[in-house]
């Protein structure tokens, strides 16, 4: 399933099963899906993969729930249970627990909202945050300087 708009691909979307409800307007995917995202110029920003979703037909806007994980092409990881994103801003959203791990720092907390990119980023709750000093997605963190 693709994304776009006047011919310029906003992301890509594969799922292991696929039902499309017409009169709810809705399509339910599910058996592991996988999201590309991409950039007004054609590259290709982040990953999303999740066990289960939804798409607005309408809106087409996109809901991930399950085991959520967003990888950006600079290795920023996003992991949550559910968000959403939506079409028209290329933004992500969620209310649920994230965690959030780059090369520089580790944050935890509720709420947040994104651009596809994971690279302008705001947590609402932040409930931990540390600095990193490995590879975005390793366990090495040394709490915050003063």
């Amino acid at each position: 399933m693709t994304f776009s708009d006047s011919s310029v691909v906003k992301a890509v979307l594969w799922a292991g099963h696929i039902a499309i409800y017409k009169n709810r307007r809705e399509t339910l995917l599910g058996d592991s899906i996988h999201v590309d995202f991409y950039d007004e110029s054609g590259t290709k920003t982040s990953t999303l993969t999740a066990r289960r979703g939804r798409v607005d037909d309408q809106t087409r806007d996109f809901y991930a729930f399950e085991d959520v994980v967003v990888t950006s092409d600079d290795g920023t990881v996003l992991k949550t249970d559910s968000l959403f994103w939506t079409n028209a801003e290329r933004k992500i959203h969620t209310e649920a627990f994230v965690e959030i791990r780059s090369t520089t720092e580790q944050i935890r907390g509720h709420g947040l909202v994104s651009d596809q990119s994971l690279k302008n980023y705001r947590i609402f709750r932040v409930t931990g945050q540390a600095v990193t000093t490995g590879q975005a997605g390793t366990n090495e963190s040394r709490p915050p300087t003063p």
